[in-house]
């Protein structure tokens, strides 16, 4: 019995032995706080719009006819290439020569009626002036003389009509390019009462396309002409195509009360990959700058909060002392910290203090964005000027050179990989604020 109330009174002993030796094992074992960095480099920063269109020749014309008749005879099919002046089809012309035939017998009967009229009028002004006719009389054969000489006119102007018509009965190319349409067959009537029909659709130059790109009116305020754009189409994922802005139309499109604008897009197309009614997605770049420094945007956001400063300053602490081979007998010590604007090594000495060098709203630094830079064993907040912003990276004017180390996050292993010190957590489906100090492109 008393035996087994010694047992009963070293179990809790055992437990708190067990339990002591774990956290100091703990303690000393601590994992060191492991920074995610990334370099300042040079880079391209661009702001950039995307939107859809549709690929379209530059010059399209629909050849129709002016008369209506048979199609006797077509010379050219889909994707044709044709000339100017080239023959594309023949109608029939058989009711067409039977009309000119007609207005050349008109014709030539007011010729014959006009010619004897105008004997009679010469006739009758000789015995006018011999006093032989009456007033009435020479009025009557100059008026019968002057009508035969329009109706002369008349039937010369049938003439001429009718030969027209039956040159419209032969069709040629107006320009030079490609037939994209053919709306005719051989044997069919064409009928051209109020409207010419359309027989070909033939696209010029297809070595230079435009894009007709529908843009947003929240967008649409920053696109001028001459500005870079690139794009994709279906057909060939793999490649990209360039072009310029060359017109920004003023009227809208309203659809489902959405209001856009048509931008036209010049593109060459020297492999005549593009093809009318292609789909494209293009990109148009608002602003662009090349050759800058540059560092990540998730710098700016990164703020080390009180406890991981403190747990650098006890890690500092503890590599410096094991260095110089001496025992850690300080963990709450502080390391080296820098401010950007000051040369001091000294440590801060007050966890106060510490905080308002971190704090990137402090005084010096009012107005711009704060990065942390590692530099060897130790981090110092950097105050800088930025410029253009992709939301991926940030332009950096002044404050960083090119090479430097930037803190991107910092995780505590000894956490087991869980949770990142110093940041805040992100959700990747919610819209995310620009870096402070960049311009916001909408």
């Amino acid at each position: 019995m008393i035996r087994h109330k010694k047992v009963m009174l070293l179990i809790p002993l055992l437990l708190l032995a067990t339990l002591t030796f774990f956290l100091l094992k703990g303690r000393n074992s601590e994992k060191p706080v492991v920074f995610e960095t990334a370099t300042v480099k040079r880079g391209t920063i661009a702001q950039t719009i995307s939107a859809t269109g549709t690929v379209e020749p530059i010059d399209k014309v629909e050849v129709g006819t002016q008369v209506s008749g048979v199609v006797k005879k077509i010379h050219v099919d889909f994707n044709s290439t044709v000339t100017k002046g080239q023959l594309l089809a023949e109608l029939d012309k058989i009711t067409l020569l039977a009309t000119l035939d007609l207005s050349k017998v008109s014709l030539k009967s007011a010729q014959i009626e006009s010619e004897f009229l105008k004997q009679k009028f010469e006739r009758t002004s000789k015995l006018f002036e011999k006093g032989m006719v009456s007033q009435q009389e020479i009025d009557q054969a100059t008026y019968e003389y002057e009508r035969a000489k329009n109706n002369v006119e008349k039937a010369l102007s049938e003439v001429k009509k009718a030969e027209l018509n039956l040159s419209y009965a032969t069709i040629y190319s107006p320009i030079n390019g490609t037939v994209l349409s053919r709306a005719v067959d051989e044997g069919q009537t064409v009928a051209a009462s109020l409207n010419a029909p359309t027989l070909f659709t033939i696209a010029q130059d297809m070595t230079q396309m435009e894009v007709y790109a529908a843009v947003d009116e929240a967008d649409i305020g920053q696109v001028k002409k001459g500005q870079r754009v690139i794009f994709t189409v279906d057909a060939f994922p793999e490649d990209t195509f360039h072009g310029n802005v060359s017109q920004v139309r003023l009227e809208p499109v309203v659809t489902s009360n959405v209001v856009t604008y048509t931008v036209t897009v010049l593109a060459q197309n020297p492999d005549l990959k593009l093809m009318p009614g292609m789909t494209a997605t293009i990109t148009v770049y608002l602003n662009e700058v090349n050759d800058v420094l540059t560092v990540p945007a998730r710098a700016l956001r990164f703020t080390p909060d009180e406890n991981l400063l403190n747990r650098l300053s006890s890690q500092f602490e503890r590599d410096k002392k094991r260095k110089q081979g001496a025992e850690v007998n300080d963990p709450g010590s502080t390391p080296k910290m820098r401010s950007s604007g000051s040369q001091d090594r000294s440590p801060a000495k007050t966890p106060g203090m510490r905080k308002r060098q971190a704090d990137p709203r402090s005084k010096p630094g009012k107005g711009r964005p704060t990065v942390w830079i590692k530099k060897g064993e130790t981090i110092r907040p950097v105050h800088i000027k930025t410029g253009l912003s992709d939301f991926v990276n940030v332009q950096v004017i002044e404050g960083l050179e090119d090479g430097d180390e930037v803190i991107l996050s910092v995780r505590n292993e000894s956490l087991g990989n869980k949770k990142e010190a110093g940041s805040e957590s992100v959700n990747p489906f919610m819209p995310q604020r620009p870096p402070r100090g960049t311009r916001r492109m909408r």
